[in-house]
């Protein structure tokens, strides 16, 4: 699953060559997703973002929040509080949903490192 992190650098075409190959090499072998969570965050991007988050929307796949992917993000947002790490609830439904379905996670924002850790415990 590619986080919105990964996905404002990739359409306003100021990320790393690497890291722009690495999208479209996820895409191309058919690895890549996201969650109405990520499209929700990227609706705020821009217009200059708004046609490839189009194009992009008519190739992804959307895996769902469910009820059980609900259930996972409270428990995980409890155990955030408890441990002191101030998590966004957002970043947290992004996890608990690529745990639930099965995605790894590809971003560039600190607080999933920080989930990483609480999920390992």
């Amino acid at each position: 699953m590619i986080d919105t992190s990964i996905w404002l650098d990739f359409t306003n075409k100021k990320s790393e060559v690497e890291l722009a190959q690495h999208v479209q090499e996820l895409m191309a072998r058919k690895q890549a997703a996201w969650c109405p969570m990520i499209q929700l965050e990227l609706q705020r991007a821009g217009k200059e973002s708004a046609s490839a988050l189009a194009l992009i929307d008519q190739v992804l796949p959307c895996p769902g929040i469910t009820p059980a992917v609900w259930q996972l993000a409270q428990q995980l947002a409890q155990a955030c509080t408890s441990k002191g790490k101030p998590v966004p609830n957002t970043d947290i439904l992004i996890d608990t949903t690529a745990q639930h379905h099965g995605c790894q996670i590809f971003y560039k924002n600190k607080h999933f490192d920080w989930l990483a850790e609480i999920n390992n415990e």
